[in-house]
């Protein structure tokens, strides 16, 4: 009898994250839509009407404000988050290169499976949350050991670097957007992840366009090598 509960159950939050799983990590990112920025709308119009996609809403967020992040539920609508501190501290171009690899990534299956393995996998994880709210005194980092399994079964379950290359040679054939999208890529690797250590943090790792600088030693050897210099030294030599 549990076994079909449990089956059922998870019927269900296959059902709803399949429709608005983008809602969902919109609300863990504490995203905010951008209605004032009328030439990003309009290049974000442009691009997807270029690689065929309709009705990408755009949001951006201070909560996670040093990354790109994606959501793409596989009946839901294409969604990108665009960090406050990228609007703040990148150049026109380089946002406009890292909007269109991102808009690339939305074209493709990876993108529904990230978003609904993260989901899952969030639900999966959050006893280990509410532990840690409940050990907030002892400041519970050691509880983060927990995750790692969980990260660790993410990063196994996605696209391989060889297709984020792909992507990224197709942000080189733009013209003028390549130098931009080698700076844009080394600068948001030396970025802080400004992650809240939340139930955000575990969804919205690997909806990132490219990971932030690495929080601890363990993490960095749960998760291998993210291959951004790898991924940097292939666009400059395109």
């Amino acid at each position: 009898m549990g076994i079909f509960l449990g089956l059922g159950f998870a019927g269900i939050l296959f059902i709803i994250f399949s429709y608005w799983g983008e809602k969902v990590v919109l609300y863990f990112a504490a995203a905010r839509y951008v209605t004032d920025d009328e030439n990003l709308l309009n290049q974000i119009k442009n691009f997807s009407c270029h690689l065929g996609l309709k009705n990408v809403k755009i949001y951006s967020s201070g909560r996670f404000s040093n990354n790109v992040f994606y959501a793409n539920s596989y009946f839901g609508t294409p969604t990108l988050i665009i960090g406050k501190n990228i609007f703040k501290n990148f150049t026109r171009n380089e946002l406009d290169s890292l909007i269109y690899a991102s808009l690339l990534r939305l074209t493709t299956l990876d993108s529904k499976r990230r978003t609904m393995v993260s989901l899952m996998l969030l639900i999966l994880f959050l006893p280990v949350y509410q532990a840690r709210k409940i050990l907030a005194k002892h400041k519970n980092t050691y509880l983060n050991i927990f995750l790692y399994p969980g990260y660790y079964l993410k990063s196994v379950m996605y696209a391989s670097v060889e297709m984020a290359m792909s992507l990224d040679r197709e942000v080189a054939n733009l013209e003028g957007l390549r130098k931009e999208y080698i700076t844009a890529l080394f600068k948001i690797s030396h970025l802080e992840a400004s992650y809240s250590h939340s139930a955000g943090d575990f969804l919205l790792y690997e909806l990132a366009h490219i990971p932030n600088k690495e929080r601890d030693v363990l993490f960095d050897l749960v998760m291998g090598e993210d291959h951004t210099k790898e991924r940097i030294k292939a666009l400059a030599g395109f």
